[in-house]
């Protein structure tokens, strides 16, 4: 082989590398250029509108928008928006992405402003509401057990117009475990006034833990995430099945780990 075509031989292939590389990175500037479009079109709808993100389906011109781990769909030619299930072979596509976006955002809780209760290998997150009777329900079932790190957060429902005080008051207690455990037992269905200064102390933090509960979409209570699988509602058999799947190794997801103290 002469010199020349020794030379002219690598030099092709490192253009035809780097014109691979070009047209991949078009491509993704035009996929990011499309989703930023269709964002656009998506505030003109409604621009306040708080979207955490965009993307192409495999659906030709769907795209799937997120919004507080909940999904919809737009077609932006039509300009129309489509809420519900998109089923495919029997399974529901939108619940499985809901799932995955949940587990995701689980990994980012801010656990150190979280209620932590117990000392178990298998981290469990709840939020709970301490009117709620399906979450006292639950949490008379966990008590007891001795595998689980509790990681709770507060979330007050709108119908329970006593829940955000007493919310605040387990947030403001000297030893909020134990006032989490009194207040679920019954013991703080009465009258009461809170500790001067209270609402100062820690309005800040059930903000967040409201905030966390809007963005996991969460809109009833008991919402658990055991290693990033989410169970809604005070359903101890499922809880249990996953506890033992978490015992042997089995489930996929990993544990939730705690915050960087601030």
């Amino acid at each position: 082989m002469s010199m020349k075509k020794m030379v002219i031989a690598p030099l092709a292939a490192a253009l035809i590398v780097f014109s691979g590389a070009a047209h991949a990175a078009k491509d993704v500037k035009n996929a990011k250029d499309e989703t930023n479009q269709v964002l656009e079109e998506l505030h003109k709808i409604n621009p306040a509108a708080p979207i955490d993100a965009v993307s192409k389906t495999d659906i030709d011109g769907i795209y799937e928008v997120v919004m507080n781990s909940q999904i919809f769909y737009f077609h932006p030619k039509t300009k129309t928006l489509f809420f519900g299930e998109m089923i495919r072979d029997k399974k529901s596509l939108t619940a499985e992405r809901k799932a995955q976006i949940q587990a995701l955002l689980t990994q980012a809780l801010p656990l150190d402003k979280a209620l932590k209760i117990g000392n178990g290998p298998i981290s469990i997150v709840a939020f709970d509401d301490p009117d709620c009777p399906f979450c006292r329900k639950a949490d008379a079932w966990l008590k007891n057990r001795q595998d689980v790190t509790l990681y709770i957060f507060m979330y007050p429902l709108p119908m329970h117009a006593d829940a955000p005080k007493k919310a605040r008051n387990i947030l403001c207690s000297q030893n909020p475990a134990e006032t989490f455990r009194e207040t679920m037992a019954g013991k703080w269905d009465k009258t009461f006034s809170l500790p001067a200064g209270c609402e100062a102390k820690v309005n800040a933090v059930l903000d967040e833990h409201i905030k966390w509960g809007h963005k996991l979409g969460v809109t009833g209570t008991p919402a658990f995430w055991i290693n990033g699988v989410g169970v809604a509602g005070a359903d101890m058999e499922r809880i249990e099945g996953i506890l033992k799947q978490s015992a042997a190794g089995k489930t996929a997801e990993t544990a939730p780990k705690d915050s960087p103290k601030k």
